[in-house]
């Protein structure tokens, strides 16, 4: 319940940022437009959604498929808003496209590890691969390729990812 009251806080704290003179209202309000699409119907709450057909269906003895959680799940609930997180920082500093796209990307790689890691195939014996989770850390640096080095680091340790060169 603590992400639902972020949510309305964080559209409160973005439409009293706004300069009266409209100097940044353009990125304020392309800021919220992110946020809504990762957590309206067709983000988070499609995640949640997915989340339970997964769990009834595993319950059910039909599907015990990770692929298809990280696909269906994690990518909704854990990829997709740590992609608007990213991207959202990038638009409200005064990012170029690049920049954004490629923070957005980061995000991304850095929700879907910590998806798999937290929750490893919902709860059972055979986590998800380091090789996997390897794999989505290289991605994740890769998305950063062009930003200065410093930086890179800065940001993988804000993220407390571990993302190693």
């Amino acid at each position: 319940m603590t992400g639902d009251g972020m949510v309305p806080f964080g559209f409160e704290l973005l439409a009293g940022s706004g300069d009266p003179a409209g100097g940044n209202s353009g990125r304020v309000l392309r800021a919220i437009v992110e946020i809504t699409r990762a957590v309206g119907s067709q983000g988070m709450v499609h995640g949640q959604y997915r989340e339970v057909e997964y769990l009834l269906s595993r319950v059910q003895g039909s599907r015990d498929d990770q692929e298809w959680a990280a696909d269906h799940v994690w990518a909704k609930k854990e990829g997709d808003l740590h992609a608007c997180a990213a991207a959202c920082g990038a638009i409200l500093g005064g990012g170029t496209e690049e920049e954004i796209e490629g923070l957005r990307r980061y995000g991304f790689y850095v929700g879907m590890v910590r998806g798999m890691t937290a929750h490893g195939g919902g709860g059972r014996e055979d986590r998800w691969s380091n090789a996997v989770v390897e794999d989505m850390k290289k991605l994740a640096r890769k998305a950063l390729a062009g930003f200065d080095a410093g930086k890179v680091e800065a940001v993988a340790s804000i993220l407390d990812c571990g993302i190693e060169s």
